[in-house]
């Protein structure tokens, strides 16, 4: 179990993990833990007694990682809607009561969208290749089965993100800082039935 206490520009290694929690106020949470398991996997977590899944929907894609222009530090990971037709208007409607400043669209409506997901500030930033492996990352949801892609118009918003081991992006990482409080995070314990 890891008590929270400091969320801030990680050590110069940047291991550890990351949690971004979306709901508003957007929250961002680095530890020197890592969140996954012996094969570098993320893994379910308890968020102050919360249970929180791991999933690889609403994109089901390899995201890129979002640099920022003037410091090349990695602020955010980037995943592009395939058919931005059908699921442009399920995600406006899934991400409406979510924190836009940790999760938004970009990109022009008729041709490239972009689900982004943003841990530090930033007033420049590009997108730059990276196609990370689902494991490295996952969403997370408040639901085991969450309503996502293959269950039509309405899909359940994230609660939020993690990365599970920071040294396996490649790139130095940037964190904006906010609150943490007393705020618990620890790998969810499976009970035997």
């Amino acid at each position: 179990m890891e008590n929270v206490s400091l969320e801030g520009k990680p050590t110069p290694s940047d291991s550890g993990s990351l949690v971004v929690l979306f709901r508003p106020p957007a929250h961002r949470f680095w530890m020197t833990e890592r969140l996954c398991d012996q094969y570098g996997s993320v893994v379910d977590l308890q968020i102050n007694g919360q249970s929180l899944y791991t999933n690889e929907a609403p994109m089901v894609v390899q995201p890129d990682y979002l640099v920022d222009n003037h410091t090349g530090r990695i602020v955010g990971l980037s995943y592009e809607l395939p058919s931005p037709t059908w699921m442009l208007p399920r995600c406006r409607e899934m991400l409406r009561e979510l924190d836009s400043n940790a999760i938004r669209l970009s990109g022009n409506d008729s041709e490239t969208i972009w689900m982004d997901v943003i841990w530090s500030e930033t007033d420049s930033c590009k997108r730059v290749h990276a196609q990370l492996d689902y494991g490295l990352w996952a969403f997370l949801y408040a639901a085991k089965e969450p309503h996502l892609l293959q269950d039509g118009h309405v899909w359940t918003p994230p609660a939020g993100m993690v990365i599970g081991d920071l040294d396996q992006l490649g790139l130095a990482i940037s964190i904006s800082a906010s609150e943490t409080g007393g705020t618990t995070i620890e790998p969810l314990r499976v009970t035997e039935d």
